[in-house]
């Protein structure tokens, strides 16, 4: 029961000896097989000996109280958590309670989101009066732009009709852009108030070089007066001296009478002109006639002298 003292070299066999181990383990001396006997011990297994104040009690324990002593505060100690996590429980239910239940609840997103869209309108709103509306139709304004361009020649359009402005070196020139205009669908009718040479230092007129009178006619006739004549007498002079000139015989006339009366006046003086001309040995495929009528006046028509002054025959050079 409690072991004898002394040496015991084996438990089963109780050889006198050291016990290595609890199998064979070295024991000095042994009280009590029970309660753990004072003595040197090697180890639990095979380890080395060394003091034990006692081994125990495997059932109640020398030392300590073993499983049977613990487990009681085991359970204790799990019930007091499990009592502690249902009191937090209930305190938060009791904080959600206190919240309304319809009130809307802000999170960080929502913030963010609301901010987002309340920049967004700002910035709608701020920049809502830079929105101009479409404009309107600018009918043949884009084709007759198209029609010119590169020509030197401007034309406003003006529902159907267009008027022509600008300058260019030739009739031929003045003619193009006309026709290039009336060709465009839409346009009803063209003003070419275009004008040949008068910003070209060489391609001005004969009259003002030479400073030549005017070209007088009889009254609503193509027929030159002796005057006139006499003024082509010179235009013959300098033509002649100078072969290498071709010009344009622009003819023009006031606003009296209708516009067709006019243009076809004009352009029978021209011709006129060129025929006593060629009287004078100048080559007829020198000169262009063109009538112009009432279209390009000098000065406005409002008085008598003003009109004897747009009735006139210029030399264009070419």
């Amino acid at each position: 029961g409690k072991g004898a003292a002394g040496k015991v070299g084996d438990v089963g066999k109780g050889a006198a000896g050291k016990v290595g181990d609890v199998g064979k383990g070295s024991v000095g001396k042994v009280g009590d097989v029970g309660k753990g006997a004072a003595g040197k011990v090697s180890g639990v297994g095979k380890g080395a000996v060394g003091k034990a104040g006692s081994v125990g009690d495997i059932a109640a324990g020398g030392g300590g109280r073993g499983i049977a002593g613990w487990l009681p505060w085991a359970i204790g100690a799990i019930a007091l958590v499990l009592l502690l996590a249902w009191l937090l429980s209930n305190c938060n239910g009791s904080d959600t309670d206190d919240v309304d239940a319809n009130a809307p609840v802000t999170t960080a997103t929502q913030t963010e989101t609301t901010e987002a869209e309340a920049e967004e309108e700002e910035t709608e709103t701020t920049e809502a009066p830079a929105t101009t509306e479409a404009p309107a139709d600018a009918g043949v304004q884009p084709e007759v732009d198209a029609a010119l361009g590169g020509s030197g020649v401007t034309g406003v359009a003006d529902g159907g009709v267009v008027t022509l402005t600008g300058t260019v070196d030739s009739v031929e020139a003045k003619d193009a852009a006309e026709a290039a205009v009336t060709a465009i669908d839409g346009v009803e009718s063209v003003n070419n108030e275009i004008v040949v040479g008068a910003d070209d230092a060489e391609a001005t007129t004969i009259n003002e070089e030479l400073s030549l009178d005017p070209i007088t006619f009889n009254v609503n006739s193509d027929q030159i007066t002796a005057e006139g004549q006499a003024v082509l007498d010179q235009a013959a002079e300098y033509l002649t001296t100078n072969g290498d000139v071709n010009v344009e015989i622009a003819g023009h006339t006031d606003s009296d009478g209708e516009d067709a009366s006019n243009l076809d006046l004009s352009q029978r003086r021209s011709e006129s002109v060129k025929t006593y001309l060629e009287g004078k040995g100048i080559a007829g495929d020198r000169m262009t006639p063109k009538g112009y009528g009432e279209a390009e006046p000098k000065v406005d028509n409002d008085t008598a002298a003003n009109k004897a002054i747009n009735r006139r025959i210029e030399f264009r050079v070419q």
